[in-house]
C-alpha cells in the first residue's frame, strides 16, 4: 500500500511540475506582441482587403492583381485568397 501511495505521489508531482513548467516564463520566450504579429505570416485575406496589408491603395492593388495574375494566391471554391507576406515577397522579388 505504501509503495502505491509513493508511486502515485511521485507521478502527481511529475505531472504537476510539467504543467507548471509550461506556464513559467522562459529566458528565450518571445514577447506576446511579437507572437501576434507572427500570426500575420499565416494570414489569408480576400482581394478587397489585401491593400491594407501590403501598403497600397485599393486601385493600385486591383491594377497589380489584374496586370500580374501570377501573384501567389489560393483558390478556394472560386474565390482567391492572398497571403500578404507572400505578396510582399513576390513584389520585392520583382523589383530586385
Amino acid at each position: 500500500m505504501d509503495l502505491w501511495l509513493a508511486v502515485t505521489i511521485i507521478a502527481c508531482a511529475y505531472f504537476l511540475f510539467e504543467a507548471i513548467k509550461g506556464f513559467s516564463p522562459q529566458s528565450n520566450s518571445r514577447n506576446p506582441i511579437d507572437k501576434i504579429f507572427d500570426e500575420e505570416e499565416n494570414l489569408l485575406v480576400k482581394e478587397q482587403d489585401l491593400h491594407s496589408h501590403i501598403g497600397l491603395t485599393k486601385e493600385e492593388t486591383r491594377a497589380l492583381l489584374y496586370q500580374y495574375p501570377e501573384i501567389p494566391k489560393l483558390d478556394i471554391s472560386g474565390r482567391y485568397y492572398y497571403s500578404p507576406e507572400q505578396v510582399k515577397g513576390w513584389i520585392k522579388k520583382q523589383i530586385s
